[in-house]
């Protein structure tokens, strides 16, 4: 990801029923830019996206390893009046007590009805998500 001056980031949640879907908001307050996305590691979801409990980070119950034959990166202009969002997507699958939420490249099992923090390491994220499932 860029490391711009002016980028910011914010999480947002869009999850609806058995579909998990946080956005990744790029965003900036002040100049336009260029700015270069590549994802095809997933390594936003395997590397950078965190969930806690209590201030204890949950591990992993599945990792995937990807290795693309190509990796392609786009270039998006990011203003104050046009943000670049790439939507992080999994699926709530039921087990129980407990839900697997399983994305690309990473699952973890999660206790149903029990708050979770949805933290991105990056120091432009100016906010984190809180979210019971």
């Amino acid at each position: 990801m860029s490391k711009n001056e002016y980028l910011k980031l914010k999480l947002e949640n869009n999850s609806k029923d058995d579909k998990f879907e946080i956005s990744l908001i790029h965003f900036t307050n002040s100049e336009e830019f260029d700015f270069e996305f590549e994802n095809s590691t997933y390594w936003i979801e395997r590397g950078l996206l965190e969930f806690y409990d209590n201030d204890i980070k949950i591990q992993d119950v599945e990792l995937m390893l990807i290795n693309p034959c190509e990796r392609k990166k786009t270039t998006y202009r990011i203003s104050p009046n046009k943000p670049f969002n790439y939507n992080i997507k999994g699926e709530i699958i039921d087990k129980g007590s407990n839900i697997l939420l399983k994305m690309k490249a990473i699952s973890y099992l999660l206790e149903k009805n029990k708050k979770y923090i949805l933290r991105f390491k990056s120091e432009k994220v100016v906010n984190e998500l809180e979210m019971i499932f």
